[in-house]
């Protein structure tokens, strides 16, 4: 029986590592050692999960309702998912049907695997970092010469709307002018589009002393700057997508509306009400999760009767 080591898995994302409500599969492990990297836990951290498909689909199966109906569904992140493609390919085969998966790589990985999971992703988020080899090597420990190959073959062989270059911002590291001029080269080249800009934040260093590691001290990227690289970006016709994101109680409001017209469209005998919940909301409040469970138990002792 195939199993991972999962670090975490973040319920109720909107629209953030994907389209619609997800949830993010934090797996473990990573081919790659970034001196800015954000999630240094994952790789060093020893607690973890060691789950089954059956175990991990647990986790996840009590928000499909919120997958299904506002074109949602779930993430793989890391670390780095595609170590552990043969998982990711046994779980989407027996548990994936009517919601979508995405991933989030480095695509630093074998092209075998991108050949096997190209045909059942249905979104590529792919982190490029640096063009420069020499550079690349210097700040990731690996080569880059991969990971352009294996960005090569999957723009040739999937629609490209499918996939976006996350690019983290580096200050000092990959802001250059010939580094985005020879990203956008390449990129271009490619027919791909869809980028988001990922500033690099302060609060990142701590996670690098939390699992004892000395951070590489980098500073935030200035609006200015980040102002000049956006334009440069839409100016030579890349689409950074418009993220609609829920905060607190906006999250809150967007589940109900999804629970209200699940009850509608199922007529599922359920008032949904307002959230009383005060404080900090995640969708996760007493209410909430009573309606979601009502829903999830409702319908499924419909199927069995039918």
């Amino acid at each position: 029986m195939l199993k991972a080591n999962i670090s975490s898995i973040t319920r109720l994302r909107i629209n953030e590592d994907g389209p619609g409500v997800r949830s993010v599969i934090f797996m473990c492990g990573c081919p790659l050692n970034c001196v800015w990297c954000c999630n240094p836990e994952i790789c060093l951290s020893k607690r973890f999960r060691t789950l089954s498909f059956d175990e991990l689909y647990q986790y996840i199966a009590k928000d499909i309702p919120y997958f299904v109906n506002s074109g949602g569904g779930i993430t793989f992140s890391g670390g780095e998912p595609l170590l552990h493609t043969n998982y990711l390919m046994g779980f989407i085969n027996q548990y994936c049907d009517n919601f979508s998966v995405a991933v989030e790589t480095s695509l630093y990985t074998d092209i075998s695997n991108i050949k096997a999971l190209s045909p059942m992703i249905d979104r590529w988020y792919i982190d490029f970092k640096l063009f420069d080899e020499k550079k690349h090597i210097e700040y990731t420990g690996v080569s880059n010469e991969p990971i352009k190959s294996n960005l090569r073959y999957l723009a040739s062989e999937i629609d490209k709307e499918k996939i976006t270059i996350t690019y983290p911002m580096i200050p000092g590291v990959n802001t250059s002018d010939e580094n985005l001029y020879d990203m956008m080269t390449f990129l271009s080249e490619l027919g791909i589009q869809s980028i988001e800009l990922h500033p690099y934040r302060k609060f990142q260093e701590q996670k690098h002393k939390d699992v004892g590691l000395e951070p590489t001290v980098i500073d935030e990227i200035s609006s200015e700057l980040y102002g000049t690289i956006k334009y440069n970006f839409l100016n030579n016709g890349f689409v950074i997508p418009e993220r609609n994101l829920y905060r607190e109680k906006e999250k809150c409001k967007y589940l109900k509306a999804i629970r209200k017209q699940l009850c509608a469209d199922e007529t599922i005998p359920l008032e949904i009400k307002d959230c009383t919940f005060e404080g900090r909301c995640v969708g996760t409040c007493p209410q909430c999760e009573y309606e979601l469970k009502f829903i999830n138990e409702w319908g499924k002792n419909h199927d069995e009767t039918m």
